[in-house]
């Protein structure tokens, strides 16, 4: 591929003023609503209706957050250069789900599809910011989070592996280190590091199928523990020969037998597929992936008298798990038997 050599810094810069030069002057649909008990007043939704009027930091994450607007795309476009800048320099929060859920505020505003320039604009952003993460050292947050956040808002991981595979660059290597070290326990046990909403296989068989093949020779001159080279190796493995492989052993670096081993059947299907996960590999990031699956860092849709249909304030699967389990003031939880 052919990598733009312009030094990440200056591009990152460049990038960002693209996106206020070519949303300059957007604004949110006049007819534009939401619910005013959970989501913000009139006064608020009326700003997002007036071009160019920063946000304070407050109503800017209530509003990527929110998944019930009626055009998500005309919403983010109106606050799409002040939410850049703000994801470059690590001011926006988020919930248990991490940075996937930013790129998921991108994918619900269906940016590919926007006029050329438009989504011209966010691709570069994307790219661009992509490239700062793994090649410079004042990042704002950890490459793997910005690697989920632009998977999830393209729906792909090839184009963002594509440029980790051609810089060959030690700061990208480091970031490989990190990653992996991430992602090793989640990815052994089948599962993607981040709660993926769109081709969940088809991302998970590349991401392991571009460690397996790209990252051991990276990470060894990494000086990356033994242990960790046998787990991607192992993720080359399936079935039975990935958890009978002994090659580690000697080295003391065998995986840890899985849980599943110890219990007698199935988990009761309404402690849910995160819970499960975690019975299935016990590694601890199954853990995390109930959390993410059971838990909604938002109103209970049940709750929520403006709630569309079953999307509620945030999202169908809140809704979902809401008739499994139970909710407690304002966080949902999954109960056992």
């Amino acid at each position: 591929m052919h990598l733009d050599e312009t030094p990440a810094p200056l591009r990152l810069d460049t990038a960002l003023d693209g996106l206020a030069v070519t949303f300059r002057g957007m604004t949110a649909h006049p007819g534009e609503s939401n619910c005013e008990c959970h989501w913000g007043s009139a006064e608020e939704l009326a700003l997002l209706k007036v071009p160019d009027v920063e946000l304070d930091p407050d109503l800017l994450r209530r509003t990527w957050q929110a998944v019930d607007w009626e055009d998500h795309g005309s919403v983010l476009r109106r606050i799409l250069p002040q939410f850049a800048a703000a994801l470059v320099s690590g001011r926006i929060e988020t919930t248990v789900f991490g940075m996937a859920e930013v790129g998921r505020s991108f994918a619900r505003g269906h940016w590919q599809r926007w006029p050329a320039e438009q989504a011209a604009a966010v691709r570069e952003f994307l790219h661009a910011w992509w490239a700062h993460s793994l090649t410079c050292a004042d990042t704002a947050m950890p490459a793997y989070e910005v690697f989920a956040c632009c998977a999830e808002a393209s729906a792909t991981v090839t184009p963002w592996l594509t440029t980790w595979e051609a810089l060959t660059h030690p700061a990208a290597d480091r970031r490989l280190a990190e990653a992996a070290d991430h992602w090793e326990k989640e990815l052994l046990g089948d599962q993607l590091p981040w709660d993926a909403w769109e081709n969940k296989e088809e991302m998970y068989t590349e991401l392991t199928s571009w460690l397996v093949h790209h990252a051991s020779d990276r990470l060894r001159a990494q000086g990356a523990p033994e242990e960790l080279l046998h787990r991607i190796r192992l993720l080359g493995l399936t079935g039975p020969a990935r958890w009978d492989d002994r090659t580690g052993q000697a080295t003391g670096t065998e995986p840890a037998p899985r849980a599943d081993a110890a219990r007698p059947g199935p988990l009761p299907f309404h402690l849910g597929a995160g819970v499960r996960r975690w019975a299935r590999h016990g590694c601890g990031a199954g853990t995390q992936g109930a959390t993410r699956r059971g838990v909604r860092g938002g109103l209970c849709a049940a709750r929520c008298p403006g709630a569309r249909g079953d999307v509620g304030c945030r999202g169908a699967r809140v809704d979902a798990a809401h008739r499994r389990g139970g909710h407690r003031g304002r966080r949902l939880v999954l109960r056992g038997p």
